[in-house]
């Protein structure tokens, strides 16, 4: 049994460019927020175990947690038909905001947009899983009866102020401002049980080989339920409604002006975008299972294992949904067929193959719209298909004596077939998108991987690990600006290439040297006609150092070289050395006090670059989550034995 209590405080400072990949020219975006965040959670855990001669009891995991949060965000955001020259990053946004905006940068603005967040929750989630394993009376067979649950409960609040000024294409046309207050409940549970029973076992022998050949057969049941409601009110339709200013840092600031409004804002609410759905899913599971062991006799370590599994769910859901006074309901029946296979050879090679059907989301099935934020407005799309994934995935891992060496090898395939992504409609003269869930096919990745690692000398001091990867993925989108010829399919290659190597060097018991290197290379292109070709390159190369000093003292010091090439932002590509030290020391007598000193980032260089890329458009962004910082840690260990142990 666990229990921890927690309470974090976040500032957090983040900014980004955005490429949108359009036939008929890019979009560029310059984005950067600041956020405030509280979150005090408390979280409990427990596991059971109780192994009886008869009957095993398990229960896995059984968890209580429950989270308060409140938080405040500022965002700005400036959208170009062409890519911006800038002194530093994000300059442009400076200039868009400052009131003094550039007549280059305004002749090629496509919007600006300005946001003010402010919000509450509390969540609920309690969750738990088991199993009993028993013997039949009659057969004397083994079976298994499974059970697990959840329920989850959020309560969320909060003000959005929105507003939105359009660029010189759109002279003559008003953006808008609205300032948004929303109700968000959600409650949902689950609950299953399944019952899983030998059905045949055999043992048999050929030659020098013994066989065993087992049949499984289980039923699960799985009930499960989801709530959700939005109370969406326009309060900048209140005559007296003023918007709140920076003064406004906490949720409570905004309570007193809500409570101001009083039942006014009844009359404002979105009836449009207010909502209350419910999805009740009932499913019932037949699975077959097949296992075929051989090993030889003498050996009980070396053998060869093949699993095959076939479950056939029976899937009963339905949705309810109710907004702009309009109720719109969906049945629908399923029969999904999800095959797995398993095969193990020596223990050393191990081949998987998966196949998984899934249905749609069902609130995508109904023909709702949504359009509470009037610059991304989303349809449903009643045509949408189930979709399946294959998945191959084979490796082999070997280790011998011999210089103590271990390699491994891996390679994968994965391959879609209707898969669910949102088609987006661009508008190339607001900003404003449309976006409709979508089937498409064509999405496939493959993937080869390696690892070789073994003692260079006899005395096993000098040891060496070396590491490569590659990955091919072949991405499908549609993505359409108004002008596009064709039905807007853009078909995305990402090829990724990564090496590293390892040295370690053992002085004594407590003292290593390890010496580090590591790049990895990334290659993008396009089958638009306008696409510029995209390739990175990220490496990083260092020392680590381990040894005991004296007065027990333990040290550890980390010094590394990270550097970036290849990315839109110039001032992304960069050298930055980051060096790590801690110093710790056990105290009293039985050592179960533990003081320690660390140190991040002693030469204040880190930024944090996420950079990725889709069919439809790459992101770069820089946040600023890894400052230097010192922490001193004061750690009591404290472990009591059972009494049987403790004789």
């Amino acid at each position: 049994m666990d229990f921890t209590g927690t309470h974090v405080t976040t500032d957090q400072r983040s900014e980004g460019i955005t490429q949108t990949f359009l036939e008929s020219g890019d979009v560029y975006t310059r984005r950067r927020s600041t956020s405030h965040n509280e979150r005090t959670s408390y979280n409990w855990g427990h596991d059971f175990s109780y192994p009886g001669k008869n009957v095993h009891f398990v229960l896995n995991h059984v968890t209580a947690d429950y989270t308060r949060a409140n938080n405040r965000s500022l965002s700005q955001l400036g959208s170009f038909s062409v890519n911006p020259v800038e002194a530093y990053r994000c300059a442009s946004l400076d200039s868009l905001f400052s009131g003094l905006g550039s007549e280059r940068l305004l002749e090629t603005l496509v919007n600006r947009r300005q946001q003010m967040n402010l919000g509450e929750y509390e969540d609920w989630n309690v969750k738990g899983n088991g199993w009993a394993d028993f013997r039949e009376p009659f057969r004397g067979k083994r079976s298994r009866i499974g059970f697990g649950g959840s329920f989850h409960r959020k309560d969320e609040i909060c003000f959005l102020h929105d507003a939105v000024d359009y660029g010189k294409t759109q002279e003559g046309t008003e953006g808008y401002a609205q300032d948004q207050y929303s109700k968000l409940p959600v409650s949902d549970y689950r609950f299953g049980v399944g019952l899983e029973t030998r059905i045949w076992d055999h043992l048999f022998s050929v030659s020098a080989t013994n066989f065993t050949i087992q049949h499984d057969l289980g039923y699960n049941f799985d009930l499960s339920h989801k709530s959700g409601e939005r109370s969406l009110y326009r309060l900048d339709r209140l005559d007296d409604w003023e918007t709140p200013g920076a003064d406004v840092e906490h949720w409570s600031d905004f309570e007193k002006l809500l409570s101001a409004v009083g039942d006014e804002r009844q009359r404002v609410i979105d009836l449009d975008n207010s909502y209350a759905t419910t999805e009740d899913c009932q499913k019932h599971t037949m699975e077959w299972k097949s296992q075929i062991t051989l090993r030889k006799k003498g050996q009980s370590h070396h053998h060869t294992e093949i699993r095959l599994t076939l479950p056939f769910d029976f899937a009963r859901n339905c949705i309810d949904d109710y907004r702009n006074l309009t109720p719109r309901n969906l049945t629908r029946r399923d029969l999904l067929f999800s095959p797995q296979l398993y095969i193990t050879i020596m223990k050393d090679l191990r081949i998987t193959y998966r196949s998984d059907e899934r249905i749609p989301n069902l609130l995508h099935l109904l023909d709702v719209r949504d359009d509470s934020d009037p610059m991304s407005v989303s349809l449903g799309n009643a045509r949408l298909k189930n979709s399946r994934e294959h998945n191959l995935d084979a490796s082999f891992r070997r280790t011998t004596t011999a210089y103590q060496r271990n390699y491994s090898v891996r390679a994968s395939y994965e391959r879609y077939k209707n898969r669910v992504t949102m088609a987006q409609w661009y508008d190339r003269e607001t900003g404003r998108s449309l976006f409709q869930p979508r089937n498409i096919t064509g999405d496939w990745s493959t993937s080869l991987s390696g690892n070789f690692g073994q003692r260079i000398d006899n005395r096993g001091r000098l040891s060496f690990e070396a590491s490569t990867l590659f990955s091919y993925g072949n991405s499908v989108d549609y993505i359409f600006d108004g002008t596009t010829s064709d039905d807007g399919k853009l078909i995305t290659a990402r090829s990724y290439l990564r090496g590293g190597l390892n040295l370690t060097y053992r002085f004594d018991r407590r003292t290593r040297l390890y010496g580090k290197a590591d790049a990895g290379w990334s290659h993008i292109t396009s089958d638009r006609a306008n696409f510029t070709t995209i390739s990175t390159t990220d490496f990083s190369y260092g020392l680590s150092f381990t040894t005991e000093l004296p007065g027990k003292l333990d040290f550890d010091t980390d010094i590394t070289m990270y550097s970036r090439r290849g990315y839109m932002d110039a001032s992304m590509n960069d050298n930055v050395l980051m060096w790590n030290a801690s110093l710790s020391r056990a105290l009293g007598k039985g050592k179960h006090w533990i003081l320690k000193g660390t140190g991040v980032d002693l030469l204040r260089q880190v930024s944090n670059v996420r950079s990725y890329v889709t069919g439809t458009g790459r992101v770069e962004t820089w946040y600023n989550t890894q400052p230097a910082y010192a922490m001193l840690h004061l750690t009591y260990r404290l472990f009591v034995k059972p009494k049987k142990q403790r004789n």
